[in-house]
């Protein structure tokens, strides 16, 4: 309750700050200017002589339109300030968001793809109202013993630590020049937040990680710990800087729209595709399809059945059947963009017939990569 009650008061002492702030001496002049017009209009109706009332009614309508039609133009200006203003600060912060977004798109994109593949639930995109979850998870990463974990998992670490330095170096010159003072100065960041952008301890930290990694000196291990501690100061810095401005923040989540939908395009045929529910609900689906047109061979018929569906539809029978000489015959065919027929030739199911090795062969020439089948996670 204490709290509560210090927390109701602070917010009413901000409001009267803010609302004296605004209450201006051309507002207080104004609305004395008004005041009077009134009075003396409301006075003239107990005046009796005609030509006297006649003067005070013009005097206060005089007053009562002067004051508003200041008023107006003075709204009109503040206005037009305004929007200067407006225009002067995106001119200022433009630069710094084209370093934000092309480093924050990298960095969203490669740790959420690793979750994703990880089976981790949960996107991790800023802004953030706090970073706990964000540091839990990257101080779990740099816990890891490169030399403890297998070579996929090292592979997977070092893809997502694989931006590229020019990202890191850009955001951290464009904030260091940003000019703050000016900002301030100009009414466009509060005292509040111009003290929290004005810390560059992360940045100075930052700075210092991108020189060491830059070492050929420093071992693998001390090159993945930096990696992962200059990924974390710069999202903790860009969502320090995209809570001040929430311009930004509403573009970044624009972003996010469209990061989310790669993702979820990731999961389903990376992840979901390979996973035993997909392929029972497949069974269940085809048993289903069987059952149904067993008993309705007349809409069988009636069907027409395009090229790609005939062609994953052989691939598919095939696999289940074991016949290696239909998929080789097959093969030539493939879409090497088609993720689902490439999905299930990686299935467990599909372990049998992807032992022959041209076979093996073939997919390698087809999509460039050697066969691994994807282990059934739990």
């Amino acid at each position: 309750m204490k709290r509560k009650f210090k927390y109701m008061r602070k917010k009413f002492k901000n409001s009267i700050c803010e609302f004296s702030a605004k209450l201006n001496w051309l507002y207080t002049a104004i609305i004395v200017m008004i005041v009077i017009g009134i009075v003396i209009l409301i006075s003239s109706h107990w005046i009796s002589d005609a030509d006297a009332k006649n003067i005070c009614v013009g005097l206060g309508t005089g007053i009562v339109t002067s004051a508003l039609v200041s008023l107006y133009i003075d709204a009109i200006n503040r206005k037009v300030e305004k929007n200067k203003l407006s225009k002067y600060k995106n001119m200022l912060l433009n630069p710094l968001y084209n370093a934000v977004r092309s480093l924050y798109i990298h960095i969203a994109l490669k740790i959420n793809e690793y979750r994703i593949r990880e089976e981790m639930s949960g996107y991790l995109f800023l802004p953030m109202e706090k970073t706990e979850e964000l540091s839990n998870f990257l101080n779990k990463l740099k816990a890891y013993d490169l030399n403890g974990i297998g070579e996929e998992k090292k592979k997977q670490l070092n893809d997502m630590l694989c931006i590229s330095d020019v990202y890191y170096r850009e955001f951290i010159s464009q904030f260091r020049g940003l000019p703050l003072d000016s900002l301030l100065y100009e009414n466009l960041i509060s005292r509040e937040e111009y003290e929290k952008l004005k810390r560059f301890d992360i940045v100075n930290a930052c700075r210092g990680y991108l020189s060491k990694i830059s070492e050929n000196s420093i071992s693998e291990q001390e090159k993945y710990t930096l990696s992962i501690q200059l990924l974390h100061g710069m999202m903790v810095l860009m969502n320090r800087i995209l809570k001040v401005f929430p311009d930004m923040a509403s573009k970044i989540n624009y972003e996010n729209n469209w990061i989310k939908n790669n993702l979820d395009d990731i999961y389903y045929y990376e992840v979901y595709m390979n996973s035993e529910e997909y392929a029972e609900k497949m069974m269940e689906r085809m048993e289903a399809e069987a059952e149904y047109y067993a008993e309705h061979p007349e809409e069988l018929e009636q069907m027409e059945e395009t090229e790609e569906d005939e062609l994953h539809r052989k691939i598919n029978e095939a696999i289940w059947a074991g016949n290696v000489d239909v998929i080789k015959e097959c093969f030539p065919q493939i879409d090497k963009n088609n993720k689902q027929i490439q999905s299930e030739l990686t299935w467990n199911i599909a372990k049998d017939v992807m032992k022959d090795k041209e076979l093996r062969k073939m997919y390698f020439e087809k999509y460039g990569v050697k066969y691994k089948m994807r282990k059934e996670k739990k």
